[in-house]
């Protein structure tokens, strides 16, 4: 291909492939504002609480009375027959009295347990369900309560509005460099590749590529360049060290600066709109600024779409 056709046919690759990052950067900050706003909203939903008994305590203190009034009562009963009793052997007496009191204490334990088991179960188990049927209607009415109040606020539907915008939008973009691409004009390697064609196009726009006999000279450079670390091709090393590529990397630097600041505009403009938030903008929200700059891609990427190459 002509050296100038090749030039401008990376021009528009880079370009749109810088569109492309606009868009998910600007697309990425509103989906976080709106998962806000559902976190706030899921804190404040209404939860079914675990349901447990409280007689259990009651019940504990019922076997406790249970033991000292049947064992006071066989303690005292046999104490009154060791004292009125006449003419009985002290030993034999004192004999009967502790066999009487153990007795009893068997009699006791075993009527705790009984009361515990039995009784104690039945009342448990209609509490339990009498608590349950009543956290369920306060739920409900809770959750009814929520669902009134916890719709989304007019904000929230215009962020998510706009994200619907730019989501359309992205996915034309996407489309239309996936078109270009398949013209196999850029080698398969170099396709989405932002660091590289932006040095394909410093080469090209710079006057660098222009002696160059056929379009794998560019490649070699910029595999050259690679291997002696003129240039950095990790995208978290550009972004930790953005200042760094200005000498070598100018057009990616410039373009990426750009980009970060349309980011940022567009953000602040999303939120200076929702701020304001009411019924007539959310309607007339296809005036906002996200919705211009997304009617000035398509224009960019129809033009695009019909060159010649």
């Amino acid at each position: 291909m002509e050296t100038k056709k090749f030039q401008k046919y990376l021009n528009m690759i880079f370009d749109m492939e810088m569109s492309l990052y606009t868009q998910n950067e600007v697309i990425k900050a509103l989906k976080d504002k709106c998962q806000k706003f559902e976190t706030e909203r899921e804190l404040h939903k209404p939860k079914i609480r675990q349901v447990k008994p409280s007689c259990d305590n009651y019940f504990k203190k019922a076997e406790n009375l249970i033991r000292i009034v049947f064992g006071g009562m066989f303690a005292l009963r046999g104490l009154y027959w060791f004292i009125t009793t006449e003419n009985i052997d002290f030993l034999y007496g004192l004999e009967q009295l502790l066999l009487l009191v153990v007795t009893g204490g068997i009699v006791t334990i075993l009527t705790a347990i009984v009361f515990r088991v039995f009784i104690g179960n039945v009342m448990k188990s209609v509490e339990l369900k009498a608590k349950t049927k009543f956290e369920n209607i306060r739920y409900s009415i809770s959750l009814a309560k929520y669902n009134r109040q916890g719709k989304k606020s007019p904000t929230e539907i215009l962020l998510e509005k706009q994200i619907k915008i730019l989501e359309a939008n992205r996915n034309k973009t996407i489309e239309t460099l996936n078109k270009l691409y398949s013209y196999n004009i850029l080698d398969k390697k170099y396709q989405h590749n932002i660091v590289a064609i932006s040095s394909f196009c410093h080469y090209l726009n710079n006057g660098i590529g222009n002696n160059f006999e056929n379009d794998y000279k560019i490649y070699e450079l910029f595999e050259e360049e690679k291997r002696q670390g003129k240039i950095v091709t990790n995208p978290e090393m550009i972004f930790n060290k953005f200042d760094d590529i200005q000498n070598n990397q100018p057009t990616l630097y410039y373009a990426l600066n750009d980009a970060n600041n349309n980011i940022k505009q567009l953000i602040e403009s999303a939120e200076t709109m929702t701020e304001k938030a009411d019924k007539d903008n959310i309607q007339n929200s296809q005036s906002s600024a996200i919705s211009k700059y997304c009617k000035e891609i398509l224009d960019k990427e129809t033009t695009y779409m019909t060159t010649n190459f």
